[in-house]
């Protein structure tokens, strides 16, 4: 029961950062007017609508990132699971930021209190230990981008901790931590594993990034299947 409730803390803690930052960015739009456009004899005129213009990468890596955590929360058959799928669909415009908003509050509510399956958050608990468990759930459930995207978030972590136990470094001069990479070209170096595993890992770290930032439509899920089995690999032969 512990275990649960301390899953349980964290996603309420997940769905607080990314209600935070959907108003961040909703906040961040810039709010086009209405004007008329043109002007024609006998007072006919045609009108541009008022808009609001928000960063797409932004949004775009909000939604995978928020559907990621929505996916874990709520059951299947549950009332909410069919609009929060809708999620990874949602075009970037302020009225669909307003939406995926509206339902985050909803499922903090709800989860927050008690509302949602106790069985489906200590199953989700016991069986999703560590992220790769997590990535597989989401893989088998059709989710392959928020999956590779927990993935790549493993295969990070796994090469910081693998930086530091060669005294590689793993932050720049500026004080902000190295990307995959960068520490992957640094280990390659170093012989702690060979070119072709370095060139695998890069492959991993293309499909992170664009499953991230917004393109998973270029991530094959077969691509994905392969960077989990191959992520839990590197982990088990690597950080013994």
């Amino acid at each position: 029961m512990g275990l649960a409730k301390t899953r349980h803390d964290k996603l309420l803690a997940i769905l607080d950062e990314r209600i935070r930052e959907g108003e961040g960015i909703r906040a961040a739009a810039k709010h086009i007017p209405a004007r008329v456009d043109q002007e024609f004899p006998g007072g006919f005129q045609t009108h541009i609508r008022a808009r609001d213009l928000m960063d797409f990468d932004r949004f775009a890596e909000w939604r995978s990132k928020s559907m990621s955590v929505a996916v874990q929360i709520v059951p299947p058959g549950n009332a909410h699971r069919q609009e929060v799928e809708r999620f990874a669909t949602a075009p970037a415009d302020i009225g669909h930021l307003r939406y995926i908003l509206a339902k985050l509050r909803a499922l903090k509510d709800d989860f927050g209190n008690g509302l949602l399956d106790d069985v489906w958050l200590l199953v989700r608990a016991e069986v999703a230990g560590d992220y790769m468990a997590q990535a597989e759930i989401l893989f088998a459930e059709g989710y392959h981008v928020p999956a590779a995207v927990l993935a790549g978030a493993v295969l990070e972590d796994a090469m910081r901790r693998l930086s530091d136990g060669k005294g590689l470094a793993t932050m720049k001069p500026s004080g902000q931590r190295r990307g995959i990479n960068a520490m992957n070209d640094d280990l390659a170096k170093a012989s702690v594993y060979n070119a072709a595993k370095a060139h695998e890992i890069r492959a991993w770290a293309d499909n992170r990034n664009d499953c991230a930032h917004g393109d998973g439509g270029k991530v094959k899920p077969d691509d994905v299947d392969r960077m989990i089995k191959g992520v839990r690999t590197f982990v088990a032969d690597y950080l013994k």
